[in-house]
């Protein structure tokens, strides 16, 4: 893709299947005949029609939405192995939104907007470049720009900016003073962009001998790093985009773990201010989980009030999590209170808890349909009673009231709380805090709120300025849909050709204990296959990486012990062992190994991730043939059903290996999988004994 973008990758795609299918006919001319037909079509058609090729992104994402919001236009399109890269510029109508009213922005800043051009990965993500001509005093608009506020509270000379984007952050370093700017992007087609494409445009933003722009992983860059800043800045950075259907919740993110922010502090100076912007709704759960992390890892680092340590504000629509090594001191407080007086609203302050302005009851029936109560003022004990009697008669149940907050808005009253388990377990939201062994930082539905869409029975205009997002929350029903549906049709394709085995009167003892033995194997490979892509995600710093890099070890190491398997005929039991062991001591021991080679240049660090998968994968290779030979060995029809159950399994397995971590944890899902190739082991045992009873009863 980095050579070829998204069309010449399909095309590449083509081009092999026409060879593959050439070499399955053994490139006998007249066999050429058709695959290289259609790969010269393929080509001409891509030629002439490479709209039928256009990607379009998700309507609801921020790349569509603002070309028909402002009439803008995209300028230049970027495509590398990790996503597709737009540039989008202004367009020639008048009356359309300026570009530069980015979300960032105080809603009273009073104007004129910077003039800007956005970046978007894969329809969303977007970041903007600032036009710049090296004339900080026409930056005034970062006077009212969120992420911005740390420099409040402190002058620093070493910033480090995890996530640069269109360098919006680095010019809000620059203007406060900042020495040395070091600023860390992912994508290198952003780099390209900052340095290179649009250079012109910013002014050379990143060629000023204070800065320096690294083309790296934020996680990885941190933890390499042998420098102490005086500010650490994260602006709605995410690790990766997807798309609005839910399936975002349930992709891992390792930037916004107590693991991650626990490496930020410690690469503050005295003194020094971690900040961290997000998106800020309603019911605040996105940033409130962050100030959790955040509260746990300033603990375990040892800070004795990790309440005074932070400061969190809101413009009405992203939240700015400030996190301060040794704490804010009143005269700090004061100064915050100061420069956000008329900009932004003060969520949590050292010593100023704040009141809530809104309060709610949720009630939901059985369908899963919500009705959302909102008031600016508490519900009183009796109005409270009169909407739990009217709900109940019309089949609706309290799942949620804000009374427990005491008044406070969450962020006071979590930070404020004495039991913080209770806290969790009352709060509408799971707001506990992620790790990296469950790092679904987005995943915020609880079980009980599962497909719970509330619709808002308010009075007009309550909820101006709120940001209420009216969504149903179904992270985890989607793919709970998804796993039922697999085991469904498993389930019929398993059970289905025993019809068959009758109507042939074949009688295949124990035939069921095969069937279970194949299921499993493919089960538990995808157990093991999918939390190691998901863990090495962090190690790697992107899932692509991750993916391709533990799905070819797997698959090589796995189809050269399949070639071993031979000689383990005798000793079926070694390849189970060794599975076992080697799960287990991933569960163990892979983290704290990977957490200190973490920063290692990319090039080593795929090295480790493939001499530590290799072994693994070379055993997982070798169960399957030998569960195939020993149903060679009794009847030759079952040698298709073993693979139609082994896939059916590995279909559902992924699933279920998504669902577990999300819940339990990476971990959880490794020990599960390495109980599963134990009873598979008690299996091929059972199916084996069968096949040699029938021999011995028909020499």
């Amino acid at each position: 893709m980095d050579l070829w973008g998204g069309v010449g990758t399909l095309l590449c795609i083509m081009v092999l299947a026409a060879v593959a299918a050439a070499a399955f006919g053994g490139f006998r001319p007249r066999r050429l005949l058709a695959p290289a037909t259609l790969a010269a079509a393929a080509f001409v058609v891509a030629g002439l029609a490479p709209r039928l090729f256009a990607v379009q992104p998700s309507p609801q994402k921020f790349l569509p939405f603002v070309l028909q919001a402002t009439g803008a236009r995209v300028e230049e399109t970027y495509w590398n192995a990790l996503g597709r890269v737009d540039v989008l510029t202004a367009g020639e109508r008048d009356e359309a939104p300026p570009l530069g009213a980015f979300r960032g922005m105080s809603r009273s800043f009073p104007g004129p907007f910077p003039e800007v051009k956005w970046i978007t990965i894969d329809g969303g993500a977007e970041t903007p470049i600032v036009r710049f001509d090296g004339d900080f005093g026409k930056l005034a608009f970062l006077e009212y720009y969120l992420p911005a506020l740390a420099y409040e509270v402190t002058s620093p000379a070493e910033v480090l900016i995890v996530g640069a984007g269109g360098g919006i952050d680095v010019l809000a370093a620059l203007k406060h003073g900042a020495r040395r700017v070091e600023a860390v992007e992912l994508n290198p087609a952003i780099v390209a962009v900052d340095e290179r494409h649009y250079a012109d445009y910013n002014g050379e933003l990143f060629g000023r001998p204070e800065v320096e722009l690294f083309a790296a992983e934020g996680r990885s860059f941190v933890r390499a790093s042998d420098r102490q800043y005086d500010l650490i800045q994260l602006s709605l950075v995410d690790t990766f985009t997807a798309s609005a259907s839910g399936a975002h919740a349930l992709s891992e993110n390792y930037l916004y773990t107590v693991e991650a922010f626990r490496d930020y502090y410690r690469h503050l100076c005295p003194g020094g201010v971690v900040t961290v912007t997000r998106n800020y709704f309603t019911f605040g759960h996105e940033s409130l989980r962050l100030v959790v992390l955040a509260y746990e890892a300033l603990a375990a680092e040892g800070e004795r009030r990790p309440e005074d340590c932070l400061a969190v504000f809101t413009n009405n629509l992203q939240a700015n999590v400030l996190a301060r090594r040794g704490g804010f001191s009143p005269a700090d407080v004061e100064r915050l209170e100061a420069a956000a007086a008329g900009k932004y609203r003060p969520l949590w302050l050292p010593g100023k808890p704040v009141p809530a302005t809104l309060f709610g009851r949720v009630y939901r029936n059985w369908h899963g349909h919500a009705r959302l109560f909102l008031k600016p003022q508490p519900f009183g004990a009796e109005e409270g009673s009169e909407l739990d009697r009217e709900a109940a008669a019309s089949g609706y149940r309290l799942l949620y009231s804000s009374a427990f907050l005491r008044g406070w808005n969450e962020f006071s009253a979590f930070l404020q709380a004495k039991d913080k388990g209770r806290f969790f377990r009352r709060y509408f939201y799971d707001v506990r805090p992620t790790t990296d062994d469950r790092p679904f930082y987005f995943l915020t539905s609880k079980w009980r709120n599962l497909y719970t869409s509330a619709s808002v029975a308010a009075s007009p205009g309550l909820l101006d300025g709120t940001n209420f997002v009216d969504v149903p929350h179904a992270a985890q029903f989607f793919i709970l849909y998804a796993l039922a549906e697999a085991v469904v049709l498993s389930v019929v394709f398993i059970v289905a050709p025993v019809y068959f085995f009758r109507r042939r009167k074949l009688r295949l003892p124990r035939k069921w204990s095969f069937a279970v033995y194949f299921l499993l194997l493919g089960g538990g490979f995808m157990l093991i296959e999918i939390p190691l892509i998901q863990k090495f995600t962090l190690y790697l710093g992107h899932p692509v990486y991750a993916f391709a890099a533990a799905l070819a070890t797997l698959l090589a190491a796995s189809g050269a012990g399949s070639l071993a398997s031979v000689r383990f005929r005798g000793r079926r039991w070694v390849p189970f062992g060794a599975i076992v062991v080697l799960a287990v001591l991933f569960t163990a021991g892979a983290d704290a190994v990977l957490g200190v080679t973490l920063g290692w240049p990319l090039a080593a660090r795929l090295g480790v991730a493939v001499a530590s998968l290799a072994p693994l994968g070379f055993f997982l290779g070798m169960p399957f043939p030998l569960g195939i030979g020993v149903a060679a060995a009794r009847e030759a029809t079952l040698i298709p059903w073993a693979w139609a159950a082994n896939g059916c399994a590995s279909v559902a397995g992924p699933t279920a290996a998504v669902l577990l971590a999300a819940t339990q944890g990476h971990n959880v899902v490794l020990l599960a999988a390495a109980v599963v190739y134990l009873i598979a082991l008690g299996a091929i045992y059972r199916a084996a004994g069968a096949s040699t009873s029938r021999k011995s009863r028909n020499p």
